[in-house]
């Protein structure tokens, strides 16, 4: 049997989960109860269990830290973390320390107990393949793993790596799938978070998620599924008639409700479903395929959260001139031109409002206008970006981002911030070229000081004439040149005179003075007193 060890500072909880466990079923024995950390470390130590539940939030250590420090020893026990807190940071830490689940309060029977058979199934496995028998089998099982998850992907991703057009018997021998004649339909179904947020650790522990729920439901629905996993969404072929279509929305509807019942890890977490059309031969899947991505993109239209399907979709009959117009062209050109965020953004909302009193619409005619205005700016602004990479980069910020939008007003949204970060990057750019030349100026100013300096030589070793550079030179820092150059020597002046062995001539020319009558007015002019008194104040 295998050994559990229960942590909760809560005695009611630690009985409730005890209770909940199918104890003799699963095999498993408790070999504790602990109510803290510190216990349950020790406890670990003592008796060395296989599995420990534990709480996220407890007196001595918390569940986190019991994790890393029991893993240090016991690296091969499998923590499962309860916790009735809704934050993103015990899960995200939990995967980190490889926490083979990370369940929320109250517990469900169900739940605990279908994790816990996980575990066990994996020991099960883990004991089976320690036979010579059962590596080889392992082994084989994976390679037939590989190129079936190959012969999906290329059908995804490299369509000219597959040929489908052989019989559906050598396909299956071929790649290691159980496909038949019933037709196929694809889906694409995509999880929406707030974009902004939308970081890749979250988007693996989400994608996780929607995976397990998307296989257990169409699992049921159909024996032969072909699903791919993107880094936004999970796409799916499935192998059915098309009698049997209606029952697909009810799986379907339940995948929605599994994957948005996530909120409390997730909050505001939308799934919308693309359904393209039935096929009945799978070389025209990339039909279907084509149609669940358009009708995925359609959301930021008819809204997320639900089933959309191709059928549903209205052909835009507008010309992209009907939006942007010449003058609206032009003035984007100019506002672009100008660094001006406020006349870009304005413009870009002119363009929503028109947008959104127009009907007969589609997602792929407002993305072409979304690129069209992307690629006014862009082109207005290469001669300026530093190089074609940071353009590229850009582009894919820019339809990352896109992809994500599940509303018209995000997707606006994400263009004016993608278009101001561009325009503010370059203002940015600008600023720090213009001043490169006076913080030039001032790095010689502080080099040289020792020697003559002339506003003439500087403002020609920078590349302005003086009176421009003399202008700017006092903008910038707030003083005048002959004033920044004075202070420079009299703070310098300052540090030699601490040299009792240099005299107060020395100390004159060595800070730009050849005359120590202007030398003594000037210090005195700066400290309000003459070198001598300064040096016998203070030194």
């Amino acid at each position: 049997m295998y050994r559990v060890l229960i942590a909760d500072d809560e005695p009611k909880v630690s009985q409730l989960i005890k209770n909940l466990i199918q104890w003799e079923p699963l095999g498993l024995q408790l070999v504790g109860i602990a109510n803290d950390g510190i216990k349950a470390l020790e406890m670990i130590d003592m008796y060395r269990p296989d599995i420990v539940i534990t709480d996220i939030r407890m007196p001595g250590f918390d569940g986190i830290e019991l994790i890393k420090r029991a893993k240090m020893s016991h690296a091969d026990i499998d923590f499962i973390i309860i916790s009735g807190y809704q934050h993103f940071d015990y899960a995200h830490n939990a995967i980190k320390y490889n926490v083979k689940d990370y369940l929320l309060k109250p517990l469900k029977k169900q739940e605990i107990n279908s994790t816990l058979q996980k575990i066990i199934e994996k020991y099960n496995r883990e004991k089976a393949e320690s036979s010579e028998k059962s590596e080889l089998k392992k082994r084989l099982d994976e390679d037939m793993n590989r190129v079936k998850e190959a012969f999906i992907y290329n059908l995804y991703q490299c369509k000219d790596k597959v040929d489908l057009s052989q019989p559906l018997g050598v396909l299956n021998d071929i790649h290691h799938v159980s496909l038949d004649r019933k037709g196929f339909i694809a889906v694409e179904i995509k999880p929406d978070i707030d974009m902004y947020k939308n970081t890749e650790e979250l988007r693996h522990i989400l994608l996780e998620k929607l995976k397990d729920i998307t296989r257990k439901q169409l699992g049921i629905y159909s024996e032969s599924l072909l699903m791919n996993i993107t880094d936004d969404s999970i796409q799916c072929i499935i192998n059915e008639s098309l009698e049997r279509k209606k029952d697909l929305r009810r799986y379907l509807h339940q995948i929605i409700d599994g994957i948005q019942s996530q909120s409390d890890l997730f909050p505001n977490i939308k799934a919308t479903v693309g359904v393209g059309s039935h096929q009945l031969e799978l070389k025209n899947i990339y039909t279907s395929i084509n149609e669940a991505r358009l009708s995925v993109e359609n959301r930021i239209l008819l809204g997320s959260g639900q089933i959309i399907e191709y059928t549903q979709l209205q052909k835009s009959d507008h010309n992209i001139e009907d939006f942007l117009s010449v003058d609206l062209r032009q003035d984007l050109v100019r506002g672009t031109e100008a660094l001006n965020k406020d006349t870009v953004n304005a413009l870009i909302l002119e363009l929503e409002t028109q947008i959104r009193n127009t009907t007969l619409l589609d997602s792929t005619f407002i993305r072409s206008i979304f690129d069209e205005v992307l690629n006014i700016v862009l082109f207005t602004l290469r001669q300026q970006l530093s190089t074609n990479h940071l353009e590229n980069l850009i582009m894919k910020r820019y339809t990352n981002g896109l992809n994500m939008c599940n509303r018209l007003n995000t997707a606006f949204e994400w263009v004016r911030y993608i278009i101001e970060e561009l325009i503010t990057e370059i203002l940015e750019t600008k600023e720090n070229e213009y001043l490169k030349p006076i913080q030039d100026a001032q790095t010689y100013i502080q080099n040289n000081y020792g020697n003559m300096i002339k506003l003439d030589d500087v403002s020609a070793l920078v590349g302005f004439n003086p009176t421009y550079f003399s202008t700017l030179f006092k903008k910038e820092t707030g003083i005048s040149f002959l004033t920044y150059v004075t202070d420079i020597r009299m703070k310098e002046a300052k540090k030699k005179l601490s040299d009792l062995n240099k005299s107060i001539t020395d100390v004159s020319y060595e800070v730009g003075y050849q005359d120590i009558k202007h030398f003594t007015k000037q210090f005195k002019k700066a400290t309000g007193l003459t070198p001598s008194k300064y040096r016998k104040l203070y030194f």
